[in-house]
């Protein structure tokens, strides 16, 4: 494996410098990421490029725009929206889960969020105890249906330092080409009112991944948001 560091001033800063680095590192025969096809996920048989294992350090994630923009010259589609967002952040941070529904990030962070902020209140913030785990080991029997899915994101560790509240993340699987932004656009939101509740200012987010990948079909795309030329040849190790 090839750990890749990124540090990244906003979440959009954050989003742009992995393409960056993930199309970067794939044109090098020995990068630090890989290309493969998929034998089992959400869209097995696809390709994807993915970092073997990367950390992103942002330190001003709660700047706005939250979201990627899209210079207008490119002519592309914006990876999400505000409307977009705005509809997620339920799915975050509501407990209801609909018919079918394996989990929501919602249900499982609302299980320990109360709790950690009155904890926090209660107790100070020089505790390493207050880590809210969204995954469960009984998710992967989930993969027992062959249409079966489990949480990508996996915990929310939380640490009160300098008088901020910070999130560490960690995604077992992630898209970066859409997931990524939406994904913590939202945690920044939900952090921010949790920093407001403990009575902390609002901090920075490390995330965490060993799948952060973008698939084949926004390959071309990726590549004209870096204004780079398409169809260029990706040399990505492979397994």
């Amino acid at each position: 494996m090839k750990p890749v560091f990124i540090e990244a001033t906003t979440i959009p800063d954050a989003w742009f410098q992995c393409l960056y680095t993930l199309i970067d590192e794939s044109q090098k025969p020995d990068g630090a990421v890989r290309r493969y096809t998929v034998d089992t996920g959400s869209n097995p048989g696809a390709d994807r490029i993915e970092f073997d294992l990367v950390t992103v350090h942002i330190k001003q994630p709660g700047v706005r725009p939250l979201l990627p923009q899209i210079p207008e010259h490119l002519n592309l589609p914006p990876v999400a929206d505000e409307k977009y967002l705005a509809e997620y952040m339920p799915y975050l941070l509501s407990p209801q889960k609909a018919p079918g529904e394996h989990y929501t990030y919602g249900e499982r962070l609302q299980t320990a969020w109360q709790f950690v902020i009155d904890y926090y209140k209660k107790h100070g913030g020089r505790t390493n105890r207050m880590c809210m785990e969204v995954g469960r080991p009984e998710d992967v029997f989930f993969y027992k249906d062959e249409h079966g899915s489990s949480p990508c994101l996996r915990l929310v560790d939380t640490r009160i330092m300098d008088g901020k509240l910070h999130w560490i993340v960690y995604f077992r699987s992630w898209n970066l080409w859409s997931g990524f932004p939406v994904n913590l656009a939202g945690l920044q939101q939900a952090k921010e009112i949790m920093a407001m509740e403990v009575g902390v200012e609002d901090g920075e987010i490390v995330a965490i991944s060993k799948g952060l990948n973008i698939r084949d079909y926004n390959i071309e795309v990726a590549l004209m948001r870096l204004q780079r030329e398409t169809g260029a040849r990706l040399d990505a190790r492979t397994e």
